[in-house]
């Protein structure tokens, strides 16, 4: 019988091998589009996993991905600067936001941050809806041109898939290397990591960094994806659909927020003809999955290998 990790690594190869090969297997536009905003919404919720081990719930992640968006956006209608350059620049641009922002809020716990981090995306929105000289105001920015690598979403699912494996890459490497203990250890017993001559709000504002830069990442891709960019796109219900991606898929595993954001992505789709109960839908999954799967899906199959 296979070995447990010997196993992993053939599943890892196989499934690599079918998102390699989706965008041949599967011709329709509609459905690359749909493939690239699943890898798109889930390099968020990774980015949201990466704080939430720690005891942090931020609603602030469709604010980042938006700065991005504009951020590609602006660089490439105003500034005609290459997309490789303005998509870096995103990431690096949110980066900076989130570790100023995290300077002030990171001290906070629980319901604070979440509460701030929640005015926060409120606010974000309210500049990309007002600051009309340079983010267009509610008409946003449209005609987005993107590089000649990148104009289909066919082409761009493969730059999104990429990322996709970057960010997933980045978690495991965190999670396996010495400090991974450490990061759970911060949210159960603060006081012992302080001991050991640790920071536990340094190892709070790398993570918060660390999700921002690759939430801003997304942001990028999208804007060439979409070819445009609003408001609207990022208003507090976004945010909301990223914590439920991740709370549904369940934080036992940096696989559960990947899981969680294919399936209700997926189901988000079939949901179009009747998109006004969206919202609904989402919020009655995130408290029945509050109330009957408190773990998520992965904590319902730890049970049944249990």
């Amino acid at each position: 019988m296979m070995n447990s990790k010997p196993r992993r690594i053939v599943i890892l190869f196989g499934l690599g091998i079918v998102l390699v090969l989706l965008p041949v297997i599967i011709t329709d536009t509609r459905w690359h589009l749909t493939m690239t905003l699943i890898c798109l919404s889930a390099v968020v919720a990774l980015g949201l996993y990466l704080i939430a081990i720690l005891g942090l719930v931020s609603f602030a992640q469709a604010a980042f991905y938006g700065f991005g968006s504009y951020t590609v956006a602006i660089l490439l209608l105003k500034l005609q600067i290459p997309f490789w350059i303005a998509w870096v620049f995103g990431g690096v641009l949110s980066a900076l936001i989130a570790g100023v922002i995290g300077m002030l809020v990171l001290r906070m716990k629980g319901a604070y941050f979440f509460l701030v981090t929640l005015a926060l995306n409120q606010f974000m929105v309210w500049i990309f809806h007002s600051w009309t000289r340079v983010t267009g105001g509610y008409d946003g920015l449209r005609s987005i041109p993107p590089p000649a690598l990148l104009n289909s979403p066919g082409k761009v699912y493969y730059l999104s898939l990429g990322l996709l494996v970057i960010t997933f890459t980045y978690v495991i490497t965190i999670l396996n290397s010495r400090f991974g203990p450490v990061l759970r250890a911060t949210t159960e017993n603060e006081v012992m990591v302080q001991s050991y001559g640790i920071s536990p709000f340094r190892i709070r504002m790398t993570n918060w960094i660390a999700c921002c830069f690759f939430t801003g990442l997304a942001g990028g891709i999208s804007a060439i994806l979409i070819r445009s960019t609003f408001p609207t796109m990022f208003d507090m219900m976004v945010s909301l659909r990223y914590l439920v991606f991740l709370v549904f898929g369940g934080i036992a595993s940096p696989i559960g927020p990947v899981i969680g954001t294919a399936i209700l992505s997926v189901l988000s789709e079939f949901l179009t003809p009747i998109k006004e109960f969206e919202p609904l839908v989402f919020g009655s999954v995130l408290v029945l999955t509050l109330i009957f799967l408190p773990g998520g899906l992965l904590g319902l199959f730890r049970k049944k290998e249990a």
